[in-house]
């Protein structure tokens, strides 16, 4: 996933953007990822995928990820996410 935003959301954490299709994905739990900065740093960190409660519902339902073990301002725009132990 290529990182174009970053969301330090109350209650939440740290939220990144764009959203990832539900009809594409299915997650459950916590993932082990890699964040790949664009000078190719690369950093450990853990994600959890949710789908929002939305009133109405948007026309296309996306997962949010919300990543941990990272502050906002160590995940530049740009960076890569990759799960290191996807199996979905």
């Amino acid at each position: 996933m290529k990182i174009e935003d970053v969301m330090d959301v109350r209650g939440r954490g740290i939220v990144l953007a764009p959203g990832l299709e539900a009809e594409q994905y299915n997650f459950s739990g916590e993932y082990e990822a890699i964040l790949e900065t664009p000078t190719g740093e690369q950093k450990n960190c853990k994600v959890v995928f949710t789908i929002p409660f939305q009133s109405p519902p948007p026309k296309i339902r996306k997962y949010w990820c919300h990543l941990s073990g990272l502050a906002k301002l160590e995940i530049p725009i740009g960076s890569n996410l990759w799960l290191t132990n996807f199996k979905g």
